[in-house]
């Protein structure tokens, strides 16, 4: 139940802080091909900004990086799919 409710309380607050950036936000899904979601309508729709393919490679790589990995090099993978199974319904 806790953790519905600090859930419920992050997905409000988010919503209301994208309703009062009156258009300077962006809303995006997280799944495992956000790096395309930056690169096809973050970047040259909402920033309107055009990548050349050097500044394309450069995202694509950076978006390998696992980012909790605290200084250590290593690559990122996907394991929301793998923490939903073993979460518990309680």
């Amino acid at each position: 139940e806790w953790c519905a409710i600090h859930l419920a309380t992050l997905c409000e607050s988010a919503i209301m802080n994208l309703n009062d950036a009156d258009g300077l936000g962006m809303a995006v899904n997280y799944h495992k091909d956000l790096v395309h979601d930056f690169l096809d309508t973050v970047f040259p729709k909402h920033f309107n900004v055009r990548l050349d393919q050097e500044a394309i490679d450069r995202v694509i790589k950076v978006s390998g990086t696992y980012s909790k990995n605290r200084g250590r090099q290593g690559e990122f993978k996907a394991d929301s799919e793998e923490k939903e199974k073993k979460a518990s319904d309680g």
